[in-house]
């Protein structure tokens, strides 16, 4: 669910609505007919759970053995080019909601969440004049590393939203070292 949840730009409440509606999704989840999505809180206590470090490295281990299975069976051969970028995913949170369960002396609804940017965008005042914004987002960053022959992911590092892109670098070609990817060439996206 959250590959579905990253790939239509999805928020966890979207996520559920969308697996209980839409039956490729269904399908695509291994769900029978009549059963209904997880409850989208569900998503959210996971991404959490992949977010700490015991289980970012049990997921860590998973992916580590898929990769090398798709080497190991020979039909997937991983070219010598692996292109470095990263997503932002926004977190499941009501950020006015949560500023005000902060100021009320709670706990954040989401701890690991920061602010981060995606840039600016041009957009034009209410006199017409024209003004760059930049382009804010309250979540996670995923920094991916593909190859770009066969389109693989090789290593993920998830950071809050407000880590930059490239300090990420060195964690992922050392990934791609353990799993056997010897590239030759890393290109940023």
């Amino acid at each position: 669910m959250l590959l579905l949840s990253y790939l239509y730009n999805l928020s966890e409440r979207q996520t559920q609505e969308f697996a209980n509606e839409n039956l490729p999704a269904r399908y695509f989840l291994g769900l029978a007919g009549h059963q209904s999505a997880p409850d989208h809180s569900t998503l959210t206590v996971f991404r959490r759970r992949i977010i700490n470090k015991e289980a970012a490295e049990a997921f860590e281990g998973r992916f580590k053995r898929m990769v090398r299975l798709a080497q190991d069976k020979g039909g997937i051969q991983f070219g010598r080019i692996q292109v470095v970028d990263a997503t932002h995913s926004i977190a499941d949170v009501d950020v006015g909601k949560d500023d005000e369960r902060r100021d009320g002396g709670a706990e954040p609804r989401d701890k690991e969440a920061a602010w981060g940017s995606k840039g600016c965008q041009g957009v034009r005042t209410t006199d017409c004049k024209g003004v760059l914004v930049n382009k804010a987002f309250y979540g996670y960053k995923a920094h991916m590393s593909l190859n770009a022959d066969n389109e693989i992911i090789s290593s993920v590092v998830v950071t809050p939203g407000n880590k930059p892109d490239g300090q990420q670098f060195r964690e992922l070609v050392q990934k791609d070292e353990e799993v056997g990817i010897g590239a030759g060439v890393y290109a940023g996206g």
